[in-house]
């Protein structure tokens, strides 16, 4: 099975890189020519095999990782269920308790509870890393 996948992988990889090289071909030969519509489109073709790759490497590497997980540290009394969670979203034992636990709405499901809180933890991290958010912020100071 392993096998298979990484031959799924290795061909998609060389008919993206393929048609990745036609369209910078493409692109080239209309920055020659002065044609910006065929330049505009080569370049979002470009794009979308860049992003089709990324996605591709992306599985490659969730696929690779769930093979050779490591032991969560802290995550001998977690379930079964709670470790593939942790693992699939990058958490840790104590995060995964934090995730689980930030709602006591029974509608939600443990997944969604983990699912929003790794959504909320990114933005948060990218609002600190841009300086939209600074820790200081609500503090009054005369």
């Amino acid at each position: 099975m392993s096998n298979d996948l990484a031959r799924v992988y290795n061909q998609s990889m060389n008919g993206i890189q393929a048609a990745m090289a036609e369209e910078n071909n493409n692109f080239q030969r209309a920055q020659l020519t002065g044609d910006i519509d065929e330049q505009v489109r080569a370049s979002q073709a470009i794009a979308g095999y860049r992003a089709l790759a990324e996605q591709y490497h992306k599985m490659a590497s969730e696929h690779a990782q769930s093979m050779n997980a490591p032991t969560l540290a802290g995550g001998d009394e977690l379930s079964h269920r709670d470790t593939q969670l942790a693992r699939h979203y990058g958490l840790s034992a104590k995060e995964i308790g934090i995730a689980k636990n930030w709602t006591s709405d029974p509608n939600i499901t443990d997944e969604d509870k983990v699912r929003e809180y790794v959504s909320q933890r990114q933005r948060y991290r990218a609002a600190r890393a841009d300086g939209s958010y600074r820790d200081d912020q609500g503090r009054v100071t005369r």
